[in-house]
């Protein structure tokens, strides 16, 4: 199968204008082409490697829009607890899959997900995305800190 779009990025720069791409069936780009290929298909818009979301906590996906932006990290902090169980389980894992959704339908396809449950283990099984989860535990003082690791 070949493929070209308006334009082309590799992940370094920016392929010549005309560049198409080979690809194989598992989707695998196995050559690049420089002349015209006969069954190409032309999309408008830029073809590029995947985004990763390095930052992400999908497990709170149910409070999007629900805390202000712009007011710190303290204040977005101190906003969790107060709204984190709001909501039910089945608004919690809506919400979860759609983040999932809308991040794979913007061309996301790694994140690296900050989490203190499991609830998103169900969204992990889905497989739509590579997902790295950095278990967080939150503690303010060194007093503290073995308790909250422990």
């Amino acid at each position: 199968m070949f493929i070209t779009a308006d334009q082309i990025h590799d992940g370094n720069h920016w392929l010549p204008a005309g560049t198409i791409l080979e690809i194989n069936g598992s989707g695998t780009i196995i050559a690049l082409h420089n002349e015209p290929k006969e069954g190409t298909t032309r999309y408008d818009g830029i073809l590029c490697p995947g985004f990763v979301n390095v930052h992400c906590h999908m497990e709170l996906s149910h409070m999007k829009g629900l805390i202000p932006e712009s007011t710190g990290l303290i204040p977005f902090l101190k906003h969790i607890p107060l709204h984190r169980n709001d909501f039910t389980d089945e608004q919690k894992n809506t919400a979860r899959h759609d983040a999932c959704n809308e991040m794979a339908a913007n061309g996301i396809v790694a994140v690296g997900d900050i989490a203190n449950t499991t609830d998103t283990l169900d969204v992990r099984a889905l497989d739509k995305l590579h997902i790295h989860t950095f278990v967080e535990s939150i503690g303010f003082t060194e007093e503290k800190a073995g308790m909250m690791m422990g």
